[in-house]
């Protein structure tokens, strides 16, 4: 896929490679504060890093007054820049490009959420190269108001903003390993059965009963086939950390989701312990429970996701990543969940 924005400014290529040289630096005036910022620790040279939000990429082309290109991580793969030119008519042509092949759910994400704010970032760094290169103004105004962008930063900043809550049962094996968290999904289902059945209906529950979370994992692996173990059986892609037979199971892991090619720490898979103390700065800590409560002479089956960010950098990049696998339907997962045990649950209880 190729993106590309172009902006002609009033000034010399020389002119406007000197602001552009300040990129990632302590005097940046091009990159919007309001969408992350980005850092250029070691200056502008081939090879050093490059770092937004979280993505670590490396500087692969500086050539003044003509190129600065950047390469995304290999988990992510491509590249992005901005090319210089002489305009005919006087002043500097930029040309700020993006190659990348995203697959599956980030092909998804990128038509529903990042392609908008990629946009609008974008567009923005070259209204604020046209103003402090040239004098001040920009040749066309009120122009890219990117709505929609703004709307998906006002709702990803709430959840960036949000104070780290602390809550729970104190007898949940789930408030026990992540008592604080910075993200929280919740959902319940009051099932007519006791809890016995319904636990049973969990540990029985089938792939073949959950077809849009087959649908949604073949949409992320971009159509490949994919195998799907039993949702709770132990033997899933996230390990279980915690089982308390007849009463919960919690799964969970530590690593940075947001890559094409979601990273895990390098820590004990099995382990609570581990994962309860782990707190290497860069890191999401994640962990759902399953729980079944009685509730009379019903059960309340409930499906709880929490998330812990290691420091402020994760924090910032997992409220993106938070946003958009929303958008994508996982709390239909959770609730596909939830219907599928309680069908299972009242038609094997007696009448």
């Amino acid at each position: 896929m190729i993106n590309t924005h172009r902006r002609t400014v009033a000034a010399s290529p020389e002119r406007v490679w000197e602001v552009l040289a300040r990129v990632g630096s302590p005097g940046d005036r091009l990159f919007p504060r309001e969408w992350g910022g980005v850092e250029a620790p070691e200056g502008l040279r081939p090879g050093a890093p490059f770092h937004h939000r979280g993505m670590h990429c490396r500087i692969e082309a500086v050539e003044p007054e003509r190129r600065l290109w950047i390469a995304f991580p290999p988990e992510h793969g491509g590249e992005h820049g901005f090319t210089l030119t002489r305009a005919p008519g006087g002043g500097t042509t930029v040309t700020h490009t993006l190659h990348t092949r995203p697959r599956g759910t980030d092909r998804v994400l990128w038509h529903l959420a990042v392609g908008s704010i990629h946009n609008a970032v974008i567009e923005a760094v070259l209204d604020n190269l046209e103003r402090t290169a040239g004098d001040g103004t920009l040749a066309r105004t009120g122009r890219h108001r990117h709505r929609y962008a703004r709307l998906l930063r006002k709702v990803a900043g709430r959840s960036r903003k949000r104070a780290a809550k602390i809550g729970g049962a104190p007898d949940s094996a789930l408030q026990r390993l992540l008592p604080v968290y910075d993200f929280r999904s919740d959902q319940r289902r009051r099932i007519h059965a006791d809890p016995e059945r319904v636990w049973a209906a969990l540990e029985s529950l089938t792939p073949d009963e959950l077809p849009i979370t087959r649908a949604l994992l073949r949409l992320r692996s971009a159509g490949r086939p994919r195998s799907m173990a039993a949702p709770f059986a132990g033997d899933g892609p996230i390990p279980t950390l915690v089982r308390e037979e007849g009463r919960e199971v919690v799964c969970g892991k530590v690593g940075q989701p947001w890559h094409l090619r979601p990273v895990t720490a390098p820590i004990p898979a099995r382990d609570p312990d581990a994962f309860a103390a782990f707190a290497d700065p860069g890191w999401v800590k994640a962990a759902m429970s399953i729980r079944v409560d009685p509730d009379g002479e019903a059960t309340v089956l409930s499906a709880e996701t929490r998330v812990r960010a290691t420091d402020a950098a994760a924090r910032r990049i997992f409220a993106w990543y938070w946003l958009f696998i929303r958008m994508g339907g996982a709390g239909f997962i959770r609730l596909e969940m939830l219907r599928a045990v309680a069908r299972r649950a009242e038609q094997a209880a007696p009448a």
